[in-house]
């Protein structure tokens, strides 16, 4: 669903500046952020927006060595300042070869309060050639001011070996039944019901919430959703859900209160979805 949303963007032709790529560690976030990239870079695109694979910038985007792609990594623990004065410099000189200059920032949660502060600066006002692509398994600890100047892209969990199409198929119906249930619900009596169960049920609850969402994000997609989707309202409520779920998830698992945290998350799912969309009206 991700690689599709990728590909919407590169065949609309409506690049934003920045972008985050939000999934946990087995996913395809790290490859889908140079595939983007390569897009981005590309000398021949195709029709449909694609990367050619054969071009000059498409061979060094595959190499890591193309000279308007930078890729920040953290440096032990963290990204550090002086990471972000170089970002700043090299954002700030034209592309060398292509239109654009990329800038894969992986592991974005990991930069120091510092760097958020200096990377801030530039997604808020960058020069027209340069696109941020983020990466995160965390999003809980990117700060929302640098977020809400992303658009943001959800990365799925990969199956596990074991899991077959109809298990997964299963647990999809299951999300969708969990979410009609939190909408058509009061929060309060519903955050009741939830908060007797047991930690890892809770956990798990979150999750399936999360698929729901994901769902959603997904039909938009298939039926060739290929506008500006980080302007749609949909969308916008969607993120607003995945944003208020990843608090959730966050706040249980420091055994924050679980009646007060379920509360506010379904208050928040209610506000974020119209009961219209979830019984299927609009996709």
């Amino acid at each position: 669903m991700a690689s599709k949303i990728v590909a919407n963007v590169l065949k609309s032709g409506r690049i934003a500046h920045a972008y985050l790529l939000r999934g946990p560690s087995a996913s395809i976030k790290e490859a889908l952020a140079f595939e983007f990239a390569a897009g981005l870079l590309c000398d021949h695109p195709a029709p449909d927006g694609s990367a050619c694979g054969t071009c000059y910038s498409c061979k060094e985007v595959a190499k890591r060595a193309h000279p308007d792609l930078y890729v920040i990594q953290k440096e032990g623990s963290a990204i550090r300042i002086k990471r972000s004065h170089e970002v700043l410099r090299e954002a700030l000189s034209r592309p060398f070869h292509s239109r654009r200059k990329v800038f894969i920032l992986q592991d974005a949660e990991e930069m120091t309060d510092e760097a958020s502060n200096a990377l801030l600066k530039l997604v808020e006002e960058p020069p027209s050639y340069v696109v941020f692509i983020l990466t995160t398994g965390n999003a809980s600890k990117i700060p929302e001011t640098i977020i809400s100047r992303c658009q943001v892209i959800p990365c799925r969990q990969l199956p596990a070996p074991h899991e077959d199409r109809e298990a997964l198929m299963e647990r999809g119906k299951e999300a969708e039944r969990l979410l009609r249930e939190i909408l058509e619900s009061s929060p309060v009596e519903e955050a009741v019901k939830y908060a007797k169960t047991e930690p890892a049920e809770r956990l798990n609850l979150v999750s399936l919430l999360e698929t729901a969402v994901y769902q959603r994000i997904g039909r938009r997609v298939e039926s060739g959703f290929d506008r500006d989707w980080s302007a749609d309202e949909d969308t916008k409520g969607d993120y607003r859900a995945l944003t208020a779920l990843v608090r959730a998830k966050d706040r249980l698992s420091g055994n924050v209160n679980a009646f007060l945290t379920f509360s506010i998350l379904f208050m928040e799912l209610n506000r974020s979805f119209r009961l219209v969309d979830i019984k299927g009206k609009t996709t």
